[in-house]
């Protein structure tokens, strides 16, 4: 008798907490950050089709409760559901944005009142051509019938998992998007700048670091920019492998030159013999660590 009551009690506050965390958005209001309005439920074989998804019970899915969903490496994938209200009488149009730009395969399906279902893909894995808007963040564009619509979205990622949801009209979207890429451009002016203050030193002077530091400036600037999914909107739009395999290489790139210029820079060759064989050995490491990564992962 005790085991049947804590299993009804178990189950009872497991639908509520699903209902309470399951907050309906409301689309007269313009932005809406998704975070604590998400249920989240874990596919271990990320293979569940979305009619599999639907049939689970509601306890499965559980609230998020934070702003961001993240985990470690994973080759799960994640569902989230939320739902939409559009109070008005005719359609209202609103994006799905997701951060960060390296997310490998988002899925979005939408439910609407009448039951119809719109689906849409995106991600690392597809053409640039299939985002809403040309933004270097994965983005789709929906017209919300009358009513409450239920959203479901699958993602999938081979790099850290983190995810960010937000529901926003265009002109909200483009103001927020603007500051951001004014700042973001005033780094790389600067990154810039000193990349080519460095190179002329070399060129100058013809001392080795400096060539050194021009490469990890330059390993730098194309891991922060394929990372953020600048070498997708404007280099590699319509080569998603690609892109891929730029931002796995330009990480271990990174790692490398910054090691490189750090033994020119400090001279442990003649200073440090210790600190130069442990260097000498991580490089080796790095580079063993970037082949076996090519070959089991798979990009």
């Amino acid at each position: 008798m005790r085991k049947i009551l804590f299993s009804l009690l178990f189950t009872f506050f497991s639908l509520l907490n699903a209902a309470v965390g399951s907050k309906t958005i409301d689309l007269s209001i313009s932005s809406h950050s998704l975070g604590y309005s998400l249920l989240e439920y874990e596919d271990l074989t990320a293979k569940m089709t979305l009619a599999e998804i639907r049939d689970l019970s509601p306890e499965k899915f559980t609230p998020l409760d934070r702003t961001v969903a993240s985990h470690f490496f994973t080759d799960s994938a994640f569902w989230y559901q939320f739902k939409v209200e559009n109070k008005e009488n005719i359609p209202v149009s609103r994006l799905i944005v997701f951060e960060p730009a390296w997310l490998d395969s988002v899925n979005l399906s939408i439910v609407s009142p009448q039951k119809k279902i719109q689906t849409y893909k995106g991600g690392n894995l597809y053409t640039y051509s299939q985002r809403a808007i040309d933004h270097y963040l994965v983005n789709f564009k929906h017209e919300f019938e009358p009513g409450i619509s239920t959203v479901y979205v699958q993602v999938k990622t081979r790099d850290p998992f983190i995810v960010s949801l937000a529901l926003m009209d265009e002109v909200s979207f483009l103001n927020e998007k603007v500051s951001v890429s004014t700042y973001t451009a005033l780094i790389y002016v600067g990154i810039a700048a000193m990349l080519f203050y460095n190179l002329f030193l070399f060129l100058g002077i013809r001392k080795r670091y400096y060539a050194y530091y021009v490469f990890y400036l330059s390993a730098f600037f194309l891991m922060n920019a394929s990372y953020n999914g600048y070498t997708f909107m404007y280099i590699f739009s319509d080569y998603p492998a690609v892109q891929n395999w730029v931002q796995s290489i330009s990480i271990y790139l990174f790692l490398l030159t910054g090691l490189l210029f750090t033994n020119s820079f400090l001279n442990l060759e003649n200073f440090h013999h210790r600190l130069y064989y442990i260097t000498r050995f991580v490089i080796f490491v790095i580079i063993v660590i970037a082949v076996l990564s090519a070959i089991i992962g798979g990009y």
